[in-house]
């Protein structure tokens, strides 16, 4: 069981929140939300206050809502050991990086907000990707020419610098009570002994539309593994993942320190990167 009601919604439409039963209290009896206010890395509010009689225990169970089932029952296992719904979230999201690749990555940005029932305490994370320092308003023209979206987005032009892994490590410094090293034990077990392909993941492989224009099947270094044989995935195929626990083991130790010191201990994770010698 969980202690408090704690919800949560994270990037990648992760949302875990504590199950109801029948008892549920009417809309006329539900109390006014608290007051949110946004802040990076680290934020408080809260205008409700608790009755000194409130009952603040859960028994009510949990849930978690997630694109793939894989990586909902690695953050069912962080709350079965007694995880906060923080660190279930990041359990979570290591394991949809690596079983939906269209849309979910470390290497990408998310949000977070998260709600204490035992202090009313409302909280938002801001880790979505950034521009930039480099970048200018010419970055999309092509001489006097505006560049299609298509070239945009395959040009590496649109790549932002990622604030997933500093999202993770603020909201576990604030929240977190497992090991951190445990947060990615699913994920780093999956790459290593594969993971089932979903329909979804197929489907978007499969895509023609979307094949022709990120053109994994072209690409050398994605070709043997999105395609092996010139063949898409199919849902089902079990697919192994060996290149994925190295970065994953590197998270856990010195990325996490570089990630936090480049984004974390600026005055926000908005805060542009310093402008590089060179332009790449």
């Amino acid at each position: 069981m969980v202690s408090g009601l704690k919800w949560l919604i994270a990037g990648s439409a992760i949302v875990l929140t504590a199950c109801g039963g029948s008892d549920l209290p009417s809309v006329d009896e539900l109390p006014e939300p608290p007051s949110v206010k946004v802040a990076t890395p680290k934020a408080a509010s809260t205008e409700h206050v608790l009755a000194a009689n409130e009952d603040l225990s859960w028994s009510k169970g949990a849930m978690i809502a997630a694109a793939n089932p894989q990586a909902v029952e690695a953050g069912l296992r962080i709350l079965r050991e007694g995880g906060h719904a923080v660190d279930a979230a990041i359990a979570v999201h290591a394991v949809l990086s690596l079983v939906e690749p269209e849309s979910s990555g470390i290497g990408g940005g998310a949000f977070m907000l998260v709600h204490e029932r035992s202090s009313g305490e409302t909280v938002v994370y801001d880790g979505r990707e950034t521009a930039p320092a480099y970048v200018t308003p010419n970055l999309f023209l092509n001489g006097n020419e505006i560049m299609g979206f298509v070239d945009s987005w395959q040009s590496g032009k649109s790549v932002g610098v990622p604030g997933q892994v500093a999202l993770y490590k603020a909201a576990h410094d604030a929240h977190g009570k497992l090991e951190w090293a445990s947060l990615f034990t699913d994920g780093i077990l999956l790459a290593e002994e594969g993971f089932t392909v979903a329909s979804k993941t197929a489907g978007a492989l499969a895509n023609g539309r979307l094949r022709g224009a990120i053109r994994l099947d072209d690409n050398p270094e994605t070709a043997p593994y999105f395609y092996p044989g010139g063949e898409p995935w199919s849902e089902g195929d079990i697919i192994p993942n060996p290149a994925l626990p190295k970065p994953y083991a590197g998270l856990l130790m010195k990325v996490r320190q570089l990630f936090t010191k480049a984004l974390l201990q600026r005055r926000s994770l908005r805060q542009p990167m310093p402008l590089p010698t060179e332009r790449p």
